[in-house]
């Protein structure tokens, strides 16, 4: 298993390294292992898990909503939270359709 520093996972994301350290804070990512000297290390699982909490975030989702769903990065939770991410993008889009069209 490959881990990151939390400056290169940061970077792989496309997200600050303020933002995972605050999710860390939160509880809401915690890094796989410590380093002897403390730095955070971040693994591929660890990158999954981010991902889905980014999705959540972005279809408006509260830290605390997220917080109490459980992200688990195991297949079959994975493929569970995808169908779900999908589903409520596509409730999202159709929303925004309406809106749209009530605006023409």
């Amino acid at each position: 298993m490959r881990y990151y520093k939390t400056g290169e996972f940061a970077k792989m994301a496309n997200v600050s390294i303020r933002t995972i350290r605050y999710y860390d804070q939160k509880g809401l990512l915690k890094p796989s292992a410590m380093t002897p000297k403390g730095y955070r290390l971040y693994s591929d699982d660890d990158f999954v898990k981010l991902q889905q909490i980014l999705s959540l975030k972005y279809l408006g989702f509260s830290l605390e909503e997220i917080f109490s769903m459980t992200i688990k990065t195991d297949r079959d939770s994975l493929k569970e939270s995808l169908s779900l991410q999908n589903k409520l993008i596509t409730q999202k889009i159709s929303h925004l359709k309406a809106v749209q069209t009530s605006l023409k």
